[in-house]
């Protein structure tokens, strides 16, 4: 049998590095907290426990290690997490201390992964198998075949996070989508006294330094270093006072966002997701927005282009989509109802709206500036009855 991951110690507390960082990985650990706390699959999340955050499902451990970075820098390359302090590094280290504990290591980042970078192969079951890739890795890491084979098979890459800036925004969405009768005030009182706990979870002293010789010899963890590992764990119970007023259980967005065989969702995919659409209208949405932003890049970047005909067009939608939304904002599925009403009204008033041709008086091009718009956080698609 593997040793139980409460039981093992970590071999240091770099995780702490800026106040910044610091509370990026409480927001992080807040849908892993929300989950546990509505009796989701969530057993347990311990605050800086060998990684920065680390998730007991019903299933195994998730060791998740936050990595934030400022937008300039631009996407991540795989040289990035395999520098000194990139997350590789620590990540190996868990994977040393983990052993044959079921678990998976995971890099959740702040901002985009690179496009045509190796660090793409990480993203895949298969693209973790890839020669060039494991060769990379031990050379950098270095680590021998055999190890190097193992450690990739337990990595996983999350990224496009949302930034410092709007991840409690995000956080904030679940909480609304679980319980959108309540008053902001009411939610924002929800969040901060979670968030409470989680802080208080990561402020817990660190674990003892001759936590190998504990471990080795005793084979469990007792007394003053138990102590310890109580203080940063976080269980249902402690929750259960704060999370009262919400009495659904865990919600697809909070599925979604908790997944790390899943990216995370667009602000666009989250509103859908919480308005009960289908994976197909929210594929549809996805590729009719790809279509309008490009359209709008090319009417932008247009010498003919006349300053204010787009906005006036933005206008327009928005004063049928937000009357639609008002319509038809709740009950089962309020996303396809609003979907449904957008085809029938712009498909017979497409004239009016789009009476300069930006849209080429496209129907479907005048929904994906919807979706557009709705990605910009200026319409949404209603919330599903729980």
């Amino acid at each position: 049998m593997p040793p139980d991951a409460s039981q093992l110690l970590p071999s240091d507390d770099s995780g702490r590095v800026t106040f910044e960082r610091y509370c990026y990985q409480a927001h992080i650990a807040f849908p892993f907290c929300l989950n546990c706390a509505l009796g989701g699959d969530v057993v347990c999340v311990v605050a800086e426990h060998i990684e920065d955050i680390a998730v007991q499902f019903n299933t195994g451990w998730r060791f998740l290690q936050i990595k934030t970075r400022d937008l300039e820098r631009g996407p991540w390359k795989l040289r990035d997490l395999t520098a000194k302090g990139g997350g590789l590094h620590s990540l190996l280290r868990s994977h040393r201390i983990l052993d044959s504990l079921p678990a998976t290591l995971e890099l959740h980042v702040e901002g985009a992964v690179q496009q045509k970078d190796l660090l793409q192969k990480l993203l895949t079951a298969d693209g973790r198998c890839d020669a060039t890739l494991l060769e990379k890795l031990e050379k950098s890491l270095k680590i021998d075949v055999a190890e190097c084979g193992a450690f990739a098979k337990r990595i996983r890459i999350v990224h496009s996070y949302p930034t410092r800036e709007t991840i409690q925004a995000q956080n904030t969405r679940l909480l609304v989508n679980h319980a959108g009768h309540l008053p902001a005030s009411a939610l924002d009182e929800i969040y901060d006294r979670m968030l409470m706990l989680i802080y208080g979870a990561m402020q817990a002293k660190v674990l003892p330094h001759n936590w190998k010789h504990t471990f080795l010899t005793r084979g469990v963890l007792r007394g003053k270093a138990q102590n310890l590992f109580l203080q940063k764990q976080l269980l249902r119970e402690h929750f259960q006072t704060i999370v009262q007023p919400l009495t659904a259980a865990p919600q697809p967005l909070l599925k979604r966002l908790i997944d790390n065989n899943e990216q995370p969702p667009t602000i666009l995919e989250q509103k859908l997701i919480m308005g009960g659409a289908s994976p197909d209208i929210i594929q549809h949405a996805k590729t009719l927005r790809a279509y309008a932003s490009q359209r709008e890049y090319e009417l932008l970047s247009s010498q003919m282009y006349e300053d204010g005909a787009l906005e006036n067009v933005q206008m327009r939608l928005l004063i049928r989509a937000h009357g639609l939304v008002n319509e038809h904002g709740s009950g089962r599925a309020p996303a396809a109802a609003i979907w449904n009403a957008l085809l029938q009204v712009l498909g017979q008033q497409y004239p009016i709206i789009d009476n300069k041709g930006l849209f080429q008086n496209d129907p479907d091009l005048l929904l994906g500036a919807i979706c557009d718009l709705s990605d910009k956080c200026q319409t949404g698609w209603g919330i599903a009855d729980a």
